[in-house]
């Protein structure tokens, strides 16, 4: 992000990413427990942001540091659950537009399936280069663009977790786990505006959008 610190604590139309999405999901009638996962250096500042915001108290809410990969950082989320809810939801704070409807979504069909992911069909031709020049042009009508939150059965999620430990694997999503260790994913349409922050350029896009919507 250019120098601008994490992503988490990043303020957008008067909120930080981490609040904002925290938010949508302790609003969630399903959400039983929230578990924040954050780079050591930020568990205090993450936990007040976390504590301070309205909530049912039947919620759980903990902060708890990531790992060095991706995989270690959900790895340590799972094991900060106790509550034995049957469906684990992975969502990356950096998709800071997420909406209830979008989570509902995902999961009425990760109940029917054991795990479900949203995605949205790719808009531009792709093409795979090599030095320079152009190898192939893929076949844009069966590719997607992967979104979350992943959901998925807490059975399901950690054999996938326990497999790429084993196997010393990493993975850019959760899916890709679970597809790795022969477990089937099932595809929801997802929002396109859901959309993943990732440059400081994309900070005036999110800011306008979030304005736009607050009536």
């Amino acid at each position: 992000m250019g120098g601008r610190g994490p992503k988490l604590l990043l303020p957008i139309a008067g909120k930080t990413l981490l609040e904002r999405v925290a938010s949508v999901f302790l609003a969630h009638p399903s959400v039983g427990e929230l578990i924040a996962v954050v780079p050591e250096a930020l568990l205090e500042p993450a936990r007040r942001a976390l504590s301070a915001l309205p909530a049912s108290p039947d919620i759980r809410r903990e902060v708890t540091p990531g790992g060095a990969t991706r995989r270690e950082s959900v790895g340590r989320g799972l094991r900060a659950l106790t509550l034995g809810l049957p469906y684990v939801a992975v969502h990356d704070v950096a998709r800071a537009l997420i909406e209830e409807r979008l989570i509902t979504r995902v999961l009425e069909t990760a109940r029917l399936e054991g795990a479900a992911i949203p995605a949205v069909p790719l808009r531009d031709t792709v093409t795979e280069v090599d030095a320079g020049r152009v190898v192939r042009t893929l076949d844009r009508t069966r590719l997607f663009g992967v979104q979350t939150p992943q959901i998925f059965a807490d059975a399901i999620l950690r054999r996938a977790h326990a497999s790429a430990e084993t196997e010393g694997r990493d993975a850019t999503d959760d899916a890709s786990l679970l597809e790795a260790s022969g477990a089937k994913v099932a595809v929801v349409p997802g929002d396109p505006m859901n959309l993943k922050l990732t440059e400081p350029s994309d900070l005036a896009m999110f800011e306008f959008l979030l304005r736009r919507s607050t009536p």
